[in-house]
């Protein structure tokens, strides 16, 4: 049996849409506060000030983020 290599891919992947276009997934530093909501309700173990690290913002702001009415 042959071995295939295993060879790390040099582009970036992301969400194929079709058409050949691929979506690239954006930092969380540039979510909407609508994403922000969204992960944070998808993600119920999720603490805040765990959160508010990977947003790079304080655990007072993300609270005003989450408490926002739409």
């Amino acid at each position: 049996m042959v071995k295939t290599p295993q060879v790390k891919p040099d582009w970036n992947t992301g969400i194929y849409i079709g058409d050949g276009v691929v979506a690239a997934p954006r930092p969380m530093h540039e979510w909407t506060h609508d994403e922000i909501r969204d992960y944070y309700d998808s993600n119920p173990n999720l603490g805040l000030l765990t959160y508010a690290g990977m947003l790079g913002l304080s655990v007072g702001e993300v609270k005003e983020i989450l408490m926002e009415e739409t």
